[in-house]
């Protein structure tokens, strides 16, 4: 059972206990997609911001900037594949 307290009133609680069966399992799926196709995005948006700084790419070690490009293409690898689920 998963639990659940709400305010009614001010100081007026109460609580409502939802076997977990119940829910859909699809929309507990979808929910998970859906804040990692954020995150993904979020990511991206940082490393695309970074490999556009032309002061990153003067001082960042080839390695460090690399393992930037990398990781950009592989959370857009993986942000694709997700909303494809969504």
């Amino acid at each position: 059972y998963l639990k659940f307290n709400f305010m009614l009133e001010k100081r007026d609680f109460a609580k409502i206990m939802i076997p977990i069966g119940e829910l859909s399992d699809a929309n507990i799926i979808h929910q998970k997609l859906v804040k990692e196709s954020e995150d993904l995005k979020l990511r991206i948006e940082k490393n695309k911001n970074l490999l556009e700084n032309s002061s990153f790419l003067e001082k960042a070690p080839k390695e460090i900037i690399d393992s930037v490009k990398a990781s950009l293409k592989s959370d857009e690898l993986k942000l694709s594949n997700v909303l494809k689920m969504i």
